[in-house]
């Protein structure tokens, strides 16, 4: 009996040793876990923060983005704005342009008409038709003058060009006998006064220079033709012609003293 019991005491104590072994190795490994749990949770937690983090700044870059896009957005509807009003003004200068260069075409055709009827009408009968529908009594009395001249001119009367300022070295020099004769080509010289109240040159040719009335006068600005008349008086060194016929943009202003001329036979 008694053996019984030491051998039941000694199976307890078996048992409550490999329990508390057991209890210390479930322990240890319980702590073990916790451990390894608690590094985990530290990693994840710190890969959550770097996540956020990351969130964040894919946040406030798509907030940066967007702002962006809505400013460009707002600047194409602005533009589109301005487009529309450029588009609008485009359109109505085109119109207004159309319009305009409709009524030079038509001023070109009435003034290429009037010119076709100076050109093809006598320098007295432009003179005429001028004095005519003249309304100012200033250029009308120096039309009918001019008139008065030619008639005189053509009837073999001196004529006074007083209105007519000639310099020193194209002073009238009377002359018994005729010029030699010269080969008929055209004649260089050069303007030596103006009278643009009646529309009067005086040049540097005359009959030394077989100039001769009627024949065609060529005005050059820079080897550019501006203007043309017709030789209506001729003495031996000097010639008076009218002006009837100025190139396009030009006026009778724009003839000065010293520019080139040509003298060409009547047609």
């Amino acid at each position: 009996m008694h053996n019984k019991n030491i051998l039941i005491g000694i199976v307890l104590l078996t048992i409550s040793i490999v329990s508390i072994v057991a209890a210390v190795s479930f322990f240890q490994a319980l702590r073990k876990a916790e451990l390894e749990f608690n590094q985990k949770k530290a990693v994840l937690v710190k890969d959550n923060l770097d996540l956020k983090d990351r969130l964040d700044s894919i946040q406030d870059l798509i907030t940066q983005k967007t702002e962006a896009a809505a400013a460009i957005e707002k600047e194409k509807r602005a533009l589109e704005r301005e487009l529309g009003i450029l588009k609008k003004e485009n359109e109505g200068l085109i119109a207004s342009s159309s319009k305009e260069i409709e009524s030079l075409k038509q001023k070109s055709l009435i003034l290429k008409k009037k010119i076709y009827t100076l050109e093809n009408s006598s320098i007295v009968q432009r003179l005429k038709e001028a004095a005519d529908k003249e309304n100012n009594e200033n250029i009308k009395k120096v039309l009918d003058d001019s008139l008065k001249k030619i008639a005189l001119i053509k009837e073999g009367k001196s004529v006074n060009l007083e209105p007519i300022v000639v310099k020193e070295d194209s002073e009238f020099q009377p002359v018994t006998a005729a010029p030699p004769s010269q080969e008929k080509t055209d004649r260089q010289g050069t303007v030596l006064s103006l009278d643009r109240k009646s529309n009067l040159v005086v040049i540097s040719l005359g009959r030394k220079d077989d100039v001769k009335e009627g024949d065609r006068l060529h005005i050059f600005k820079d080897d550019a033709r501006i203007a043309a008349g017709e030789i209506i008086s001729v003495r031996y060194r000097i010639s008076a012609a009218a002006i009837d016929d100025i190139q396009y943009k030009n006026t009778i202003g724009d003839i000065k003293e010293g520019y080139k001329v040509i003298v060409t036979e009547r047609p």
